[in-house]
């Protein structure tokens, strides 16, 4: 119990610094200006997996699953999308490590899956990949399967999805793909496992510059300045816990740039296209039974 109040404690310190950033296009649910009744509104659910990474996109009755976490995970995944009442899923997979598409196996076994994005050949095996098997139960459950590239925008209606991928690195985390988000004049960048030679190749890209990031790489590696300055993020969040990520939020911690830890509960973002609204909810370990607003 004492653990519990002290992470709910750490997460209201850090939510307390949002609404202060001046001129940003971020705040706290409860601190920062409510959106009006009836105002069209995108959310991202970030879920609570330690050293694992799976988001889901909701925007008008989408759904897009941002990774999957690994199979031994599922249980989490499937206490969010009960809870989101989430009867239909596309899924987008930034690379086929385990931490990343594992959960493919047990979704597929429980929801219908409309479509799967990848940007990686069907029989990529290099570096521990899993795609080839996951390409394998994808065709047996007749489910669509489509190869993005750098550059490529994928189908979701009423945001921008552009994917943005340094393709034949020898580490398949750097050809982790990122996805850049834009819902109006919001942004997000969504990072994938990409580490520091990625980073630095994305530096130079204009372009990338972001309300909101998420840390590459679960935060176990401490980011090029030039990249956090390309970004220049007024938040950022973390796939994983705090442990092994000193490095990163210390950075963060001497740039004054506000981040959450999603291992602390499940975070929530929501937009209008002008602002975003973040809040960290609870463990998907103790989801309430009632659905939660779209």
């Amino acid at each position: 119990m004492r653990r519990f109040l002290a992470g709910c404690l750490a997460v209201m310190l850090c939510l307390a610094q949002i609404p202060a950033l001046a001129g940003g296009r971020v705040g706290a649910v409860g601190e920062a200006e409510p959106f009006a009744p009836g105002t069209e509104l995108l959310h991202l659910y970030v879920l609570d997996l330690m050293g694992a990474d799976c988001m889901l996109l909701r925007h008008q009755g989408q759904n897009l699953l941002i990774d999957l976490g690994g199979e031994s995970q599922y249980p989490q995944l499937r206490a969010m999308l009960n809870w989101l009442k989430v009867a239909e899923v596309s899924v987008f997979n930034t690379h086929p490590h385990g931490d990343h598409v594992g959960g493919v196996f047990p979704l597929l076994d429980g929801l219908k899956v409309s479509a799967f994005y990848t940007c990686f050949d069907e029989d990529e095996t290099n570096d521990r990949s899993r795609q080839p098997a996951v390409i394998k139960r994808l065709k047996e459950a007749g489910v669509p399967i489509h190869r993005l590239a750098d550059g490529d925008r994928m189908p979701f209606e009423g945001a921008e999805l552009t994917v943005h991928q340094q393709a034949g690195m020898p580490v398949l985390n750097d050809c982790s793909a990122m996805v850049y988000l834009r819902f109006k004049e919001a942004t997000m960048l969504l990072t994938g496992d990409i580490s520091q030679a990625s980073m630095t190749f994305f530096s130079k890209r204009p372009g990338l510059g972001a309300d909101i990031m998420k840390v590459p790489h679960h935060g176990v590696e401490k980011m090029p300045v030039r990249f956090l300055r390309a970004i220049s993020p007024g938040f950022v969040f973390f796939t994983h816990g705090s442990g092994d990520t000193q490095a990163a939020w210390r950075q963060l911690r001497q740039m004054k740039i506000p981040h959450l830890f999603s291992t602390r509960g499940i975070i929530h973002f929501t937009t209008d296209g002008e602002r975003w609204l973040v809040e960290q909810v609870f463990s998907s370990d103790a989801l309430p039974e009632a659905a939660a607003s779209d």
